[in-house]
């Protein structure tokens, strides 16, 4: 029963910074800062990369294990970058 939850927790973890990393160079890379220099809003492409997150298999394994933290945190972090991103 430990080992489970060791390997859930790794796999979590390892979802985790994988899409930590694709936001960052989604952000980094002004791909979002130049999104909205053509015409996109900066709510639309937040609810663009959040419904992106939705459909990973983090979500999955966040809504079966019951960490929804996570997910909240992934939500703020797309809304800062965005934000930090629409001031470019």
């Amino acid at each position: 029963m430990i080992k489970e939850g060791i390997i859930l927790k790794a796999e979590i973890l390892s979802e985790y910074i994988y899409i930590l990393k694709l936001i960052w160079l989604l952000t980094e890379n002004n791909l979002l800062s130049n999104q909205m220099k053509e015409g996109s809003t900066k709510e639309q492409l937040i609810d663009e990369l959040k419904e992106a997150v939705k459909k990973t298999t983090l979500s999955e394994l966040l809504s079966d294990t019951g960490h929804y933290e996570l997910a909240e945190s992934i939500f703020f972090i797309i809304e800062q970058r965005a934000n930090e991103c629409s001031k470019l």
